[in-house]
């Protein structure tokens, strides 16, 4: 059984970065090891983790083949191989699904869907959803697998595995908040906020310690989480998750949870802006007591989902005083859709401003 957590070799460089591959070589140089992406033996500047990270992605752009930018564009949810009953239909290992689905139907589209080998290796996706509840080894293990195939491929782009919030109490809802009982587990997060109220924000630089720390130990990079709206209507579904009505108490939970969880290895694609679930408009918020409702778009935050409702641009207003006169958003702003793949990224991470109509341009 080749299985990717017992077939990692290590490299650790002095003073410098411990190197890990499973089925690519090294580049040995200077006394130094540097992981050989390509296969090739050339250390491009990509290759190089003495260089700036802002040179090496520059230099890996304007390597990589249209069809690996294409398929780090989507994002879909994924199944876990252990948990397939048909066992013909997996990998050696018995953790990568391999099943091909004519017609996969969920609460968010209908779909076909390939074995996981070939949706990495030849199709090129490298972003996937987990909605299952496995134990923190199987998922490393999980995670593991699927970078040892996408190490196999052109640039051994690497797989990241996003999931709602794994940290709360609360009942198994599929699609927001698909996992419980496996990782450390704290109140809802209401539960949370009247915490927070009682006895201070500090709490939730403890909360945010944890989650980073555990998602860290079994390769999850980014999160869809968490609830940053507001709750102003008592028909709106995504009520499950937020931090209550109180729009300064949401400001100030979600000013420590964002970057207490990213730190600098994790992503959090902040949900869902602008309030009361699906209506013609996703910005600006909804009216609530006479107030206008903005929940924060927050500094640093790696993505932003604006909301379910119509595709909507951003108008400038709702960004920070900061972002707007810098013409700066550190942000991706995800378009949620129904009937294509789930997340369509607009753009992320680049110098963007606001035009005239409030589009963000890059």
């Amino acid at each position: 059984m080749n299985k990717a957590s017992t077939n990692i070799h290590f490299y650790k460089n002095e003073n410098g970065p411990v190197i890990r591959v499973t089925v690519k070589p090294v580049i040995e140089k200077d006394g130094l090891y540097f992981r050989d992406l390509t296969g090739d033996g050339r250390l491009a500047p990509y290759k190089d983790w003495r260089n700036t990270p802002a040179k090496r992605a520059a230099s890996l752009a304007a390597e990589l083949y249209a069809d690996e930018k294409i398929g780090m564009l989507f994002v879909n949810s994924w199944k876990m191989g252990i948990y397939q009953e048909d066992r013909t239909k997996v990998d050696e290992s018995g953790l990568l699904n391999e099943e091909i689905v004519e017609q996969d139907e969920s609460i968010f589209n209908v779909e076909n869907t390939y074995g996981t080998t070939c949706t990495v290796k030849e199709m090129g996706i490298r972003h996937f959803i987990l909605r299952q509840n496995p134990r923190p080894g199987e998922l490393a293990d999980w995670i593991n697998q699927l970078n040892m195939v996408a190490e196999g491929t052109g640039h051994a782009l690497p797989v990241m595995v996003l999931s709602n919030s794994r940290n709360e109490h609360g009942e198994i809802v599929f699609g927001m908040n698909d996992e419980a009982g496996v990782f450390a587990t704290w109140p809802g997060t209401m539960g949370i906020a009247a915490a927070v109220r009682g006895n201070g924000p500090e709490l939730i630089d403890s909360f945010a310690r944890c989650i980073r720390m555990e998602w860290d130990a079994v390769g999850m990079k980014k999160g869809y989480m968490y609830m940053a709206d507001v709750m102003t209507d008592p028909r709106w579904q995504r009520s499950y998750g937020i931090f209550g009505e109180d729009p300064e108490l949401v400001c100030a939970i979600m000013e420590r949870l964002i970057p207490g969880i990213q730190g600098s290895s994790q992503g959090v694609t902040k949900k869902k802006g602008g309030g009361g679930g699906r209506r013609h408009q996703a910005f600006p918020g909804r009216q609530s007591q006479g107030k206008r409702i903005r929940p924060p778009l927050c500094p640093g935050t790696v993505e932003c989902v604006p909301d379910r409702g119509q595709p909507a641009h951003i108008p400038p207003a709702c960004l920070p005083d900061s972002h707007r006169q810098k013409g700066i958003l550190h942000h991706a702003v995800l378009c949620q859709t129904i009937g294509c793949q789930e997340q369509v990224p607009v753009w992320a991470g680049r110098r963007c401003h606001g035009d005239g109509a409030g589009r963000l341009c890059v």
